[in-house]
């Protein structure tokens, strides 16, 4: 039997003779009542327990709720700081990368600088070397031509004496005196064949050749073109 707060209090007991009250009716409706009571106890009791529970298992989703918007922000903020790490290392590798760059660039010019600084000392050395030889060879043609002078020198004196003592076998096989001999001195003196040959190649090659000399100019040109 479901009571509600109005049945209870408009609740209505007959009356016995004498105006009394029937005891056996009051005592049914507060048994009545009390089970009703009781049993809203136990619901209330339940509810309690049901709405501790919700509250427990509210409070466990509430910090489950935190946990997770923690971790969210926890790893919004670790994702950030991964992302700037990451454009910060970019940024390093790629400053790294020029640098070493930069170096090697550097490194490849001067090493480019020493090997055309090594190869003009080369070619000036070289080139000295060479104007040390074309001096060298002027200087054995000079010596050569005045060999050459003094050997034809001495093969004019040579024919010269060949050709007096000629002149004075002639005069002493005519019986004359050697100043006859030279009035009547031919024109021409017959050589012997050999000197006559050597006489002939010494015309032939006539004076040398005198060698180029080194161009000053030239060689200032030479090296400004390095």
């Amino acid at each position: 039997m479901k009571l509600t707060p109005i049945e209870i209090r408009q609740k209505q007991f007959d009356k016995r003779t004498l105006g009394g009250i029937d005891r056996d009716q009051v005592d049914a409706f507060l048994l009545t009542v009390s089970q009703a009571y009781e049993k809203q106890l136990e619901e209330n009791h339940q509810l309690k327990e049901r709405l501790n529970s919700t509250e427990r298992e509210l409070g466990k989703l509430r910090e489950i709720e935190a946990t997770l918007h923690k971790t969210l922000k926890t790893a919004e903020e670790t994702g950030a700081n991964l992302v700037e790490q990451a454009r910060t290392q970019a940024t390093l590798q790629v400053r790294e990368a020029e640098l070493k760059a930069e170096t090697i660039l550097k490194e490849a010019r001067w090493q480019a600088k020493f090997v055309i600084d090594e190869a003009r000392q080369e070619a000036r050395r070289t080139y000295e070397r060479l104007q040390d030889d074309v001096a060298k060879l002027h200087d054995d043609a000079r010596q050569a031509e005045r060999h050459r002078d003094s050997l034809l020198t001495e093969l004019h004196t040579l024919a010269t004496e060949v050709a007096d003592k000629v002149l004075r076998h002639q005069a002493r096989s005519r019986s004359l005196n050697f100043d006859e001999a030279q009035a009547i001195r031919q024109p021409e003196v017959v050589l012997s064949p050999t000197l006559e040959a050597a006489l002939a190649d010494t015309q032939m090659q006539g004076p040398a050749k005198a060698m180029p000399e080194a161009d000053p100019q030239a060689s200032a040109s030479f090296f400004d073109a390095l």
